[in-house]
């Protein structure tokens, strides 16, 4: 996936310059080279899943303002989730249960597999662990980008 591709453009700006600098899990020269890319695995884990969670506060708080606004009587400000109707309430809450289990497909986690990584006792295990998670990553992104090709090359 290169730098200019559509996938990884998901990603925040300061986000990509750490993916583009992850070094070759073959080119680590000790210890500390590979906790480092942990680290920088993890804060990108964490990254995707924070700026995943402001895309979706974002178009809740967009559907909340637009519900609100169109009641009757004076728009109070904040919003509050009990004080719109019941269907949006259950709409709000089946897209952040839609979300969730959309994360959880991702496989970003940005906790249990660091954790599991943190237990093992052997180095080539913890080795073989992060480079299954960038793997499936890569994979994931490499099918987005051939779905969003695809698409691009029927509308042309």
């Amino acid at each position: 996936i290169n730098s200019q591709s559509l996938a990884s453009n998901e990603l925040p700006k300061f986000a990509r310059k750490a993916v583009h600098e992850l070094p070759d899990l073959t080119t680590l020269n000790d210890e500390l080279d590979y906790w480092k890319l942990v680290d920088t695995w993890q804060v990108l884990c964490n990254t995707i899943r924070q700026a995943k969670q402001t895309q979706l506060q974002g178009v809740i708080n967009e559907i909340s303002v637009q519900v609100a606004m169109e009641a009757k009587g004076p728009l109070e400000l904040p919003v509050k989730r009990r004080n719109l109707p019941e269907n949006v309430q259950k709409q709000l809450e089946e897209m952040e249960q839609s979300a969730a289990a959309d994360y959880v497909e991702l496989g970003m986690e940005p906790i249990l597999d660091f954790q599991e990584i943190l237990s093992m006792n052997e180095s080539l295990d913890r080795v073989r662990k992060l480079a299954a998670m960038i793997k499936r990553e890569r994979a994931r992104l490499e099918a987005k980008e051939s779905l969003i090709r695809a698409f691009l090359t029927e509308l042309e």
